[in-house]
Order: C-alpha cells, then structure tokens, then sequence
C-alpha cells in the first residue's frame, strides 16, 4: 500500500484520553501532559475546551486513527513541545 492508500485505509473517531493537567499562561488554557505508550511523557498547552473533568480526572479530546489492543495513534489538537508532532501513540 501507498502512503495515500494508507491513510485512507484508517478510519477515525473523536475520542477521550487520560491526561494531567496544570494551569496553562492564560486562563483561557491549561497545560497538558501525556503519558505515551512508549513510556515517555509530551506536553503542550490547550484551550479549555478540548478538556473535560471527571471526579477528579483530566481528558483530552483527540481523534482516534488506529487502535490495536494495547495502543491506540492519536492525532493530539496541538504539537507536542518535545516532539513537534500532532501524532502519539498512547495506551488504550
């Protein structure tokens, strides 16, 4: 398969990850961090709004591209600071 046979190959969907959290420069925002599959943790702020609260916990709005049973690829609303990229792999 091509690259463009590739992507149109995935299917995506709008989901929520576990993700902490921490005031952000403006109030309007919050900084995130993310725990990737690999171990590693990325950061990046995000508007308030892609961000829900649930008995305590943080989650992130993200689109789900592909999923297998122990991960899923992500594409995050922003780039993370220490990757440059909109693309994780985070635990499912």
């Amino acid at each position: 398969m091509n690259n463009t046979q590739d992507i149109n190959a995935i299917s995506s969907t709008q989901t929520w990850i576990d993700v902490k959290t921490d005031e952000g420069m403006f109030s309007t925002e919050k900084a995130v961090f993310i725990k990737l599959f690999n171990g590693n943790e990325v950061s990046f702020f995000a508007y308030r709004g892609l961000l829900k609260e649930e008995h305590g916990k943080w989650f992130l709005k993200v689109t789900k591209v592909k999923t297998n049973h122990k991960s899923q690829l992500v594409l995050l609303p922003i780039e993370t600071f220490e990757t440059s990229t909109r693309w994780a792999e985070v635990p499912k």
